[in-house]
């Protein structure tokens, strides 16, 4: 292949074009506001613009020492072996693909990859060419949404919707090993008592650290969240035996009991709790969560509590 005076080859001919179209396209590659790249089938880059090396922080003599696979998130790489060798294959003529690429800071982002493959007039393989487009900031946009979304927005605990989303995870897998499970419902009791003397900001202060205990009192593959409220539910998972849930849940009130510290005085609160396993009370989320709820304002009317 021949080189130009800066050592790297002409465009025009790495893609076997004529001289005219290659400065046509020539300048649009260049110019281009997008990353664009021509690599060889190795990965290698053969050809860079400066939109691409912009984006990810390198200069363009940087990157013609580089291919794919030091600029692509070490777990994204085998789709890109994949979708390559689908050009290679002839199962595809190009592809677009969302990937995490990792700039010369570290930083790591989120591009859309256009790719196809270049062939000489015999059919034969020659290069890859590649657009990239920055898409971190939509990406970004979207989980922020998605966690809005899904997540409680006072203690950042999954809320209603997430919670039975996990539960039904939890459970087919609860199935398959024939393992049990557990659904614990916690309403606070007398709450409002806070929220009356202190107002509604210390109110939130002793929500957040309500749900902080209650994620220290499970395991790691447990699930804690806060439907709304004073109400909050716990899902164990891979229960061995009743014992085992009758030992968190013990944590579970015992870091309750502890007094909250708000405006330097300190508030104790309780909870009526209600528990429903799997497999005895229930074989789907809809029994067990009406099950664990059932039983939890079965224990409020036990004590009195009117909320």
């Amino acid at each position: 292949m021949k080189r130009n005076a800066s050592g790297r080859s002409d465009l025009s001919q790495t893609l076997e074009v004529s001289p005219e179209s290659g400065d046509q396209f020539r300048l649009a590659f260049e110019q281009a506001p997008t990353g664009m790249i021509v690599s060889d089938l190795r990965g290698r880059f053969v050809h860079v613009n400066q939109a691409m090396a912009e984006l990810l922080g390198y200069s363009i003599q940087q990157l013609a020492d580089m291919g794919f696979q030091e600029i692509t998130h070490p777990e994204d790489f085998d789709k890109d072996l994949f979708l390559v060798s689908e050009l290679l294959k002839g199962r595809k003529t190009r592809f677009v693909m969302d990937k995490r690429c990792v700039r010369e800071s570290g930083e790591i982002i989120h591009i859309t990859l256009h790719g196809s493959l270049v062939r000489d007039a015999r059919g034969r393989p020659v290069n890859f060419i590649g657009q990239i487009v920055d898409v971190t900031e939509q990406r970004n946009y979207e989980q922020a949404m998605r966690h809005m979304a899904y997540h409680d927005q006072l203690t950042g605990l999954p809320n209603r919707i997430l919670f039975r989303e996990k539960l039904e995870v939890s459970l087919a897998k609860a199935k398959a090993n024939q393992d049990m499970l557990a659904v614990i419902f916690l309403d606070l009791d007398n709450f409002k008592i806070i929220n009356d003397t202190l107002g509604h900001y210390s109110g939130d202060l002793a929500l957040k650290q309500i749900a902080e205990r209650l994620i220290n009192s499970v395991r790691i593959n447990d699930v804690v969240a806060r439907l709304g409220g004073d109400e909050f539910t716990v899902a164990l998972s891979s229960v061995v035996q009743e014992q085992d849930v009758s030992k968190i849940l013990q944590k579970i009130i015992e870091s309750l009991e502890k007094p909250l510290l708000l405006e330097e005085r300190d508030f104790t609160v309780s909870a009526s709790v209600g528990i429903a396993l799997h497999p005895r009370d229930g074989q789907d989320v809809d029994a067990l969560l009406r099950v664990a709820d059932t039983a939890m304002y079965m224990s409020k009317r036990r004590k009195g509590v009117n909320n």
